[in-house]
């Protein structure tokens, strides 16, 4: 939850700079990259799960 207020935080105040500087076409530039940093992100991790793909199901709670 900690976490979730401080991204969101970080991302109002983000954006607030980027605006008052710069307009909104900055802002379109920050929610762009910022978007494409989550998808990095994802694809990075996707990529690193692809030797998983026959792996059997584990419970919650149990270690590899």
């Amino acid at each position: 939850m900690t976490c979730t207020f401080l991204g969101g935080s970080a991302g109002s105040w983000l954006g607030t700079r980027a605006y008052v500087q710069l307009g909104w076409g900055a802002v379109c530039g920050l929610i762009a990259l910022a978007a494409l940093l989550a998808l990095a992100a994802y694809l990075v991790g996707r990529r690193g799960r692809q030797g998983d793909r026959d792996a059997q199901p584990q419970p919650i709670g149990t270690a590899r």
